[in-house]
């Protein structure tokens, strides 16, 4: 379980500091390199910087990397979660690894959770929807 520690200090330089972990984070993830991905998690977290925006970074990371129990677990630690972290781990994680129920699943309880997808996620169920052959679903 990942713990929000609060922030002190120069909160500038602590924002920079996140923006530069969730930068770094996306990278290592298009690279789908989970080694260095990971010490950045390890950093953020023994450094007390974990965010709701850094955290759907590494979340993205897990996913991309086909670490998808860890992405899911970590959705599950973001209290205050919007449309982009469930597009994050859907679309990332479950499409890509090809397991296109589990992203019709995480759409519906992203819809049961009372988020309204603009025209930017609803593409990422409808991709499992045909892909599955499922169009009814879609």
């Amino acid at each position: 379980m990942i713990t929000f520690y609060s922030l002190s200090g120069d909160i500038e330089k602590v924002q920079g500091e996140v923006r530069l972990l969730t930068f770094n984070a996306s990278v290592f993830a298009k690279m789908g390199n989970l080694m260095e991905g990971e010490s950045c998690i390890l950093f953020s977290i023994k450094a007390g910087l974990c965010d709701g925006i850094l955290l759907t970074s590494f979340m993205d990371l897990y996913a991309k990397c086909g670490e998808l129990i860890n992405s899911g677990q970590l959705l599950g630690e973001i209290s205050s979660r919007s449309c982009i972290t469930w597009k994050a781990t859907s679309q990332s994680g479950f499409i890509q690894d090809g397991s296109y129920v589990e992203a019709i699943e995480l759409f519906r309880q992203m819809l049961d959770s009372g988020l309204k997808p603009g025209a930017e996620i609803l593409g990422s169920p409808l991709d499992a929807c045909m892909l599955l052959g499922a169009l009814q679903i879609g």
